[in-house]
C-alpha cells in the first residue's frame, strides 16, 4: 500500500511540473497571458543589449572639448548611406556599425592627432528628424487607439504596454480593453501571441503585470462589438 501511494504522488507531481511548462493563451478573468519562452522572462521583456550600434540615419551630436581653444560643437550630424560623419579636422569619418564607446574612443584617437587631449562626447539626437531613426529600436501600436503607429523606444528600451498605448494617444471610445494583443517574435523566430486585460493594469492596479516591451512587438487594441 506505501509503495503504491508513492508511485501516486510521484505521478502526480510528474504531471503538475510537465502542465507547469506549457504555454498559457489566456488566464481566467482576463489577465495577463504568461508566455514561456526558452526561460524568457514571464510577462515581461528580455533585457538585451543596451548598447546600440550607429546606423546610416542616425543623427549624433559630438561635441569635443580642447583645452586653449574654441570647443568643437557639431550637432545633428547626420550618418551617411555609407556609414559617415563629417567633422571638422577628421572631414569623412566611418561610424556606421559602432556603438557610442567605441566612436567615442576611435575618434579621441583621430582628434589626438591634431590636438593634446581631446575630450569627446557622443551621443544620438532625434531634433529637427523628420523620421527618426531610433537607436533602441521601435514598437507598433495599431487599433483602436487615437494616433495609431510607430514609436520609437527610449534610451534603454524601458517602455512598457500602458505607456506605449498612453503615447499613442490612449484608448478609441470604442477600445476592448480587457482583450489588447501583444504579438512578438521569440528568439526561435516564432510569433507569440500575448492577451493583456489593460484594463485590469490601469483601474485595478495590477502594474506588475503591465509588460515591458521588445523591439519589434505589436500591439492591437480590438473594437468592443455592441
Amino acid at each position: 500500500y506505501f509503495k503504491k501511494r508513492m508511485f501516486l504522488i510521484v505521478g502526480l507531481l510528474v504531471l503538475f511540473c510537465g502542465c507547469s511548462t506549457t504555454q498559457n493563451n489566456g488566464v481566467g478573468n482576463g489577465d495577463v497571458a504568461t508566455v514561456v519562452d526558452n526561460g524568457a522572462v514571464q510577462g515581461g521583456a528580455e533585457e538585451g543589449d543596451l548598447s546600440p550600434v550607429i546606423k546610416p540615419g542616425m543623427l549624433l551630436n559630438v561635441v569635443v572639448i580642447v583645452v586653449g581653444r574654441d570647443d568643437i560643437n557639431k550637432e545633428e550630424c547626420n550618418v551617411s548611406e555609407a556609414g559617415r560623419i563629417y567633422l571638422p579636422l577628421l572631414k569623412d569619418v566611418s561610424v556606421a556599425g559602432l556603438t557610442v564607446v567605441e566612436a567615442k574612443a576611435k575618434l579621441t584617437e583621430l582628434f589626438s592627432q591634431y590636438i593634446r587631449n581631446p575630450q569627446v562626447d557622443i551621443s544620438f539626437s532625434s531634433k529637427g528628424q523628420k523620421n527618426f531613426v531610433s537607436p533602441w529600436g521601435y514598437i507598433s501600436v495599431m487599433g483602436n487607439v487615437i494616433t495609431p503607429g510607430r514609436i520609437a523606444l527610449p534610451q534603454g528600451r524601458k517602455l512598457r504596454l500602458s505607456e506605449a498605448i498612453a503615447l499613442a494617444g490612449g484608448l478609441a471610445p470604442s477600445a476592448k480593453d480587457r482583450e489588447v494583443r501583444l504579438a512578438r517574435r521569440s528568439s526561435s523566430g516564432e510569433l507569440v501571441k500575448i492577451k493583456v486585460n489593460l484594463r485590469a493594469i490601469v483601474a485595478g492596479g495590477k502594474i506588475d503585470e503591465d509588460i515591458n516591451l521588445k523591439p519589434g512587438d505589436t500591439i492591437f487594441v480590438p473594437e468592443t462589438i455592441f
